[in-house]
């Protein structure tokens, strides 16, 4: 660990912040340099990357139609489920935050082909490329080792695996984040015909600060409920690993229990698990 990354913990434990009374937690970014000032040198004095962003936007107009057809699912659902939405259907004080901000990131984005049925595409942002990724910090290695996990679970006669749900995407964006989560999308995905500016509404893969936002979020869930909910505390201490976890116990009624406690624990924040599987 080395000084400038506990440093740049700090900032990313400050950047998050529980809402017990409505089941979120919202995470602002945490820049580790002035973001107008260093973006507008990046970007040659100009106030915001849209151009960049629409150049990757058409690279996206060029794919095959079955691959377009992906896309539009893909985005489809991200604005279902409210990850993103319209400018224009933002509230006056948000529009106006964006609108009055001396720089508005855009994040160029692709899409990713995978071996699925339900999502065959993927949406996949790309901060670095704009500079982004530079400015927030990204913390300490946090992790829980894997072979400590497996190793313990190996030892117990009854374990569990589970998969907590969209991990990142369940992290609120606080509104001083909008200016900089713009992103550029229409359903015909034709050339050179102008899109429209969506923006992110939660934190997102590829961001290089989430991951390390996410683990601070349940990190910090855990130690509110530790005294009531001390088996749910222990597991997201120990065992598990980003949105994975692997736990159990000698006693069958108290992975029951293990259980019931994770699942209440998640949702005072607002997540949830995908699926449970016993042994």
């Amino acid at each position: 660990m080395s000084l400038q990354e506990a440093v740049q913990q700090e900032v990313i434990a400050k950047s998050v912040e529980l809402d017990i009374p409505n089941n979120r937690v919202y995470v602002d970014y945490p820049f580790v340099k002035k973001p107008v000032e260093y973006l507008k040198k990046k970007h040659n004095g100009k106030a915001d990357n849209k151009s960049q962003a629409i150049s990757a936007y058409w690279q996206q107009c060029n794919k095959p139609e079955k691959v377009k057809d992906g896309i539009r699912k893909a985005h489809a659902e991200l604005v279902a489920k409210g990850f993103m939405v319209k400018m224009s259907e933002l509230n006056h004080t948000q529009k106006r935050l964006i609108s009055d901000s001396e720089f508005r990131h855009y994040y160029p984005w692709s899409s990713v082909l995978k071996d699925s049925v339900s999502t065959p595409v993927r949406l996949v942002v790309d901060p670095s490329r704009t500079g982004l990724n530079t400015i927030l910090a990204k913390g300490e290695n946090n992790l829980a080792k894997i072979h400590e996990v497996l190793i313990r679970n190996r030892c117990r006669r009854h374990i569990f695996t589970s998969d907590i749900s969209k991990l990142y995407n369940c992290l609120y964006l606080k509104d001083n984040a909008l200016p900089y989560s713009l992103f550029l999308f229409s359903d015909e995905l034709e050339l050179h015909k102008q899109p429209i500016t969506y923006v992110l509404l939660r934190a997102w893969y590829g961001v290089r600060s989430t991951g390390n936002q996410s683990g601070e979020a349940l990190d910090s869930l855990a130690n509110y409920f530790q005294s009531s909910l001390p088996l749910a505390h222990d597991i997201m201490m120990e065992d598990r690993y980003v949105d994975d976890i692997l736990s159990g116990s000698n006693n069958s009624d108290t992975v029951t229990e293990q259980i019931k406690q994770t699942q209440e624990l998640l949702g005072k924040g607002g997540f949830n698990l995908k699926f449970i599987a016993r042994s």
